[in-house]
């Protein structure tokens, strides 16, 4: 069964303020009746209707413009996705988890290097009584443990 609603009373069953309300009773096709001189909102008639049109709207909203853009769109997607595949049997790609791990593998070296660092180049501080000596020997450190990590020649540290 139908009831009448005000448009203060639709907005409050519709969920939105009276602005919007007033959008969308403005709108043709709108179940409403006149009233002694006032519109009345037919519910739950509106709400259906109103419920039609917003699924319309976005129906709408989700078509392409044209038929050939679709299409354009997809076969360029689809010429990603064979680049893509392509070159992942080439082996040009990595995984996320691969990279996370190499990653791990690269942290857990800079970690146990500087965890060495104390026990093994302490040497270097024993003895030192100015500040432009420690920087030195600690630059001295640095340069080692960075180029250990790095995988360079060791001959020549010092």
């Amino acid at each position: 069964m139908s009831k009448l609603l005000s448009q203060k009373d639709l907005s409050e069953a519709l969920g939105l303020s009276l602005r919007q309300t007033a959008e969308w009773t403005a709108r043709p096709g709108a179940p409403k009746k006149k009233v002694g001189g006032a519109w009345k909102y037919l519910w739950p008639d509106f709400n259906r209707w109103y419920v039609e049109e917003r699924v319309g709207a976005a129906v709408e909203r989700a078509k392409p413009d044209n038929l050939e853009e679709a299409r354009a769109r997809k076969t360029s997607a689809e010429a990603e996705l064979a680049e893509l595949q392509l070159a992942k049997e080439r082996g040009q790609l990595i995984t996320v988890e691969d990279a996370a791990k190499g990653a791990d593998e690269v942290f857990d070296r800079v970690r146990a290097r500087l965890i060495a660092v104390p026990g093994k180049e302490a040497h270097r501080f024993v003895g030192l009584k100015k500040l432009p000596e420690a920087a030195k020997a600690l630059g001295e450190v640095v340069d080692v443990a960075l180029r250990e990590l790095s995988g360079g020649d060791l001959e020549g540290a010092a």
